[in-house]
């Protein structure tokens, strides 16, 4: 019953406002931190004065525009604050996959366990730290050495260690902060409800049988994958988690994961030649991801070293989705195009993020989180709306299977009349009386005729076109024993590996005979013809009869052709076309698009 009912297209314009109005929200929850940096703008950060030297090279004073890059070699930092720092208050600041050590007057005050050695590497995270101030004077002098123990890492941790060294306490600490990641926890905590909710949506309908689509399922599962990612990725989660290492991999096996799912969701929705390079493109997400972790989990690269490998390759796979994804909006082969354009948008932004993993325009993942928000929320309201829609169409195929089931009784029935199985026995009775062994060939021939014809009163698929045509050549050998030469058939088959259901070539050839061979004294040719065409397989059925007036005919041969178009429309999706013409012969074609699932495996 695959492709029976064609979904339904949601309102462009209800779901137009709905997402608007959830651009506004997610805009507005999201864009109110900015940064880093701005978060810290409500408090005054204590200020670090004095100069550094970067690597091997010359001390130079501390400025806004000193350009201090974590990836040219270590950092040192010599000088003093603003103010002094009294004994016992705390002094707080960001470290994103750099390590640290302080000394005051010559003597190491605090140092982070990544200074230690590169085996630290693993540890080394984005978090917020902290020290208690020994009693630090503005007279005194303050060293600070900052350390990238990874191959790669963020080019201005170091500006941003800057950016946030200020005074306060921890609960200070966590409140401030913890306003700016308020947005993101809600956003993540809702996608994975959101997620939940796609997933269970997609097994309540694989078990009600309502729908074996499985877009549901991995929307659900990409939802489920990046909400963990934004919960791991909150400015706040080092002070929440004291598990580095934990939601420093989940963060970086969230993303991974959700790049497969989100391709293999947009593979749902692409045809023909753009399917098969999208499914390429996503098996090699799936690789890449599967080697680089292999990889780190056998101590041969740190997790955070692998980023740069993974951007650059997923960076050229999104490229290539996106001319896919543009590609199929262009032809019209989809019929959800407002979700194609949506899932364009995402892939859009993923390229835009990933550009700025190297060239830091703007806080990292903002812009993918706002565009995942939106899409999420659009596939929610769909999901929504195709609830009570998968409903009607599984009620409306119910109804459907009941007339196919009818349809399929009634063919059959007319293949095994009364009057067919008297003449074919008849003719097989003269037979045993001059040509024994014939006769046995023909009760052979018939009873395999009869049970064919039984099976399929009890069961109704797809089988393929050769069992067909063996079936069909049984009924016209059955049919040439009681006409002798009247009747000659000619095959010509240049394609046969496709499916299609019983009971669709038997009628068109019994009209033929019965309407275009018989009337004609000297008989004639029924030829069948089977071949493709770009993305259709063409049957055809052509006999030199005598024509016929196909409007013409009435009854049980009437009901039988309106059978056959039926179940060609609704079990495969064909077409059936008859030409005939008075005095040159009558030529059925069917016309069936050449799907996957018409394919035999």
């Amino acid at each position: 019953m695959k492709g029976i009912i064609k979904k339904q297209k949601i309102s462009v314009s209800a779901v137009g406002w709905i997402l608007l109005v959830l651009l506004a929200l997610v805009v507005l929850g999201l864009a109110c931190g900015g940064s880093h940096q701005a978060s810290m703008s409500i408090m005054v950060p204590c200020q670090f004065q004095g100069e550094y030297r970067q690597g091997e090279g010359e001390w130079a004073a501390i400025g806004k525009d000193s350009g201090l890059s974590a990836l040219e070699g270590d950092v040192y930092l010599k000088g003093c604050f603003e103010w002094g720092l009294p004994e016992g208050m705390q002094l707080n600041f960001y470290l994103d996959h750099i390590a640290m050590s302080v000394s005051v007057n010559g003597e190491i005050v605090y140092m982070t366990s990544t200074m230690e050695g590169d085996t630290a590497a693993d540890m080394c995270g984005s978090r917020w730290d902290s020290w208690i101030s020994t009693g630090i004077q503005s007279e005194d002098t303050v060293e600070i050495h900052l350390k990238n123990n990874h191959r790669f890492g963020n080019k201005n941790a170091v500006s941003e260690f800057l950016d946030t060294f200020y005074v306060c306490p921890a609960e200070r600490l966590e409140s401030l902060v913890g306003t700016y990641s308020r947005p993101y926890w809600i956003g993540g905590f809702f996608t994975i409800v959101i997620s939940m909710l796609l997933l269970g949506m997609a097994l309540g309908f694989r078990i009600l049988h309502i729908s074996r689509d499985n877009l549901l399922f991995h929307l659900g599962l990409f939802s489920f994958f990046f909400g963990g990612y934004v919960l791991l990725d909150t400015p706040d989660i080092s002070l929440k988690l004291n598990l580095v290492v934990f939601y420093t991999y989940g963060r970086q096996i969230c993303i991974m994961l959700a790049g497969v799912e989100l391709g293999i969701c947009i593979l749902e929705y692409l045809n023909g030649k753009r399917r098969k390079v999208a499914g390429i493109c996503t098996a090699i997400m799936g690789v890449t991801d599967g080697i680089l972790l292999l990889l780190v989990l056998s101590g041969k690269m740190i997790l955070y070293d692998t980023i740069p490998v993974w951007v650059m390759i997923v960076f050229w796979l999104c490229i290539v989705f996106s001319g896919t994804c543009i590609s199929e909006y262009r032809k019209g082969k989809t019929d959800n195009c407002l979700t194609m354009a949506f899932f364009l948008l995402m892939l859009i932004s993923v390229i835009l993020e990933f550009l700025n993993y190297f060239t830091y325009w703007w806080n990292s993942g903002l812009c993918v989180k706002i565009v995942f928000f939106i899409l999420i929320m659009f596939n929610l309201v769909k999901a929504v709306i195709s609830v009570s829609e998968n409903y009607r169409d599984s009620m409306n195929a119910k109804k459907l299977g009941e007339e196919l089931k009818n349809s399929r009784i009634v063919l059959s029935s007319s293949q095994i009349r009364t009057h067919f199985v008297f003449n074919v026995l008849n003719a097989i009775s003269g037979l045993c009386k001059y040509d024994p062994v014939r006769a046995d060939e023909m009760v052979i021939c018939f009873s395999r005729y009869l049970r064919v014809n039984m099976d399929i009163l009890k069961e109704d698929k797809l089988v393929p076109f050769r069992r067909i045509v063996k079936h069909l050549e049984d009924y016209v050998t059955l049919e040439q024993l009681r006409f002798d030469d009247q009747i000659r058939f000619v095959e010509k088959i240049e394609t046969d590996n496709f499916k299609i259901p019983y009971l669709i070539l038997q009628p068109i050839v019994e009209n033929s005979i019965k309407h275009g061979l018989l009337p004609r004294p000297e008989g004639g040719t029924i030829e069948l013809h089977a071949k493709t065409e770009g993305d259709q397989i063409i049957i055809s059925v052509t006999d030199d009869g005598i024509g016929y007036d196909v409007n013409a005919i009435d009854g049980e041969d009437s009901l039988g052709l309106a059978n056959v178009r039926f179940r060609l429309q609704y079990m495969v999706n064909g077409k059936m076309n008859i030409e005939s013409k008075s005095g040159e012969g009558t030529k059925v074609t069917i016309t069936i698009p050449n799907d996957s699932y018409l394919l035999e495996r």
